[in-house]
């Protein structure tokens, strides 16, 4: 076996490929043609936004690259930085909201997730503000609740939520995880059932798709969202963590970097009521399936209402901590 081979996160990277990978995201970020065409603003603007986003994809990929042929979590962390420096210059030049991520797209869905889970595992969490505000808030582009609900639960404030689920396909397993229980066993189960998905519900439906089969344009197909729900909940990983697109070292990392998360830390206490049950808490409590609708519910109070969504989806109602209530005490 191959030094190569000992190292490698990715089985489906091959050396060859990772060479020819490198070499030309590098020749990309370092041609001066293509920085003086974007840096002049008499130079058409739709080119300029392309190669902007070219350097921004460049930078991306090499560091998707560093993880999947096995080079160490800490020398990711200052090019992980420049990546997201790269991104924060783009959405600078380019502000315009029809410009942004747009959810809608399984493209646009897929660098949300990737972005804020390395953000999140490499502990570096200044930036996951920064990632929600590159999310067009045009309702026209995509609403989502478990974006809403992930950064709700890591708080930060302005994702746009909605009713339904983007992409239910590829992401409802994560989406019941974090909100249909809080038994560790059956999340853990949840887990396993979308990362063994991951490949065919989410990255075949992306503009990746069969990247892997073609050697130099192939640098990984990371779930980096599934390690960091892992750390939120503190989840046993030892059922899926050595499942291919996985990145159990990076959750490693973040364990030895900082403690675990509560399950529902920041905005959320934990109680939860669905349709039919009796309150047992007074509060307020919010149903991100309904569009983040609050509601004031009292103790002894019966829960009235559709239980399920227009897709079927159990509707929850979260109670909403003191501090994030604080708005509607009053009321």
């Amino acid at each position: 076996m191959s030094t190569f081979e000992q190292l490698q996160r990715d089985p489906l990277i091959t050396q060859e490929g990772a060479k020819d990978l490198l070499n030309f995201n590098s020749d990309t970020l370092n041609d001066e043609d293509m920085k003086e065409k974007l840096f002049d603003l008499k130079h058409d603007q739709d080119h300029r936004f392309q190669i902007s986003w070219w350097f921004v994809s460049a930078r991306l990929t090499l560091l998707f690259r560093q993880y999947s042929v096995g080079e160490s979590v800490e020398s990711m962390l200052e090019p992980a930085k420049l990546t997201f420096a790269e991104f924060e210059r783009h959405y600078a030049m380019f502000p315009d909201e029809e410009l942004k991520l747009k959810l809608w797209e399984a493209n646009g869905y897929r660098y949300v997730m990737w972005l804020t889970g390395l953000a999140y595992l490499l502990w570096l969490k200044e930036y996951l503000p920064k990632i929600a505000h590159w999310i067009s808030p045009n309702p026209d582009d995509g609403n989502d609740p478990l974006i809403s609900l992930l950064f709700n639960r890591l708080g930060v404030e302005g994702a746009p939520s909605a009713s339904e689920l983007l992409h239910p396909k590829g992401y409802t397993p994560l989406y019941e995880l974090l909100t249909q229980t809080q038994d560790k066993t059956k999340q853990q189960t949840l887990m396993q059932t979308y990362i063994r998905g991951f490949y065919k519900n989410i990255m075949n439906q992306t503009v990746w798709k069969g990247w892997d089969k073609e050697g130099w344009i192939y640098f990984g197909f990371w779930s980096f969202e599934a390690g960091m729900i892992t750390h939120l909940l503190n989840l046993d990983d030892s059922g899926y963590r050595d499942m291919t697109f996985y990145p159990k070292d990076l959750v490693e990392y973040a364990r030895t970097q900082q403690p675990a998360s509560s399950p529902m830390p920041n905005r959320y206490t934990g109680r939860t009521l669905r349709v039919g049950e009796t309150c047992t808490s007074t509060g307020w409590y919010e149903a991100l399936l309904l569009n983040n609708r609050r509601e004031h519910f009292t103790q002894g109070q019966g829960v009235g209402g559709e239980p399920l969504s227009a897709h079927g989806q159990t509707i929850v109602w979260y109670e909403l901590t003191p501090e994030a209530a604080k708005e509607y005490s009053h009321r």
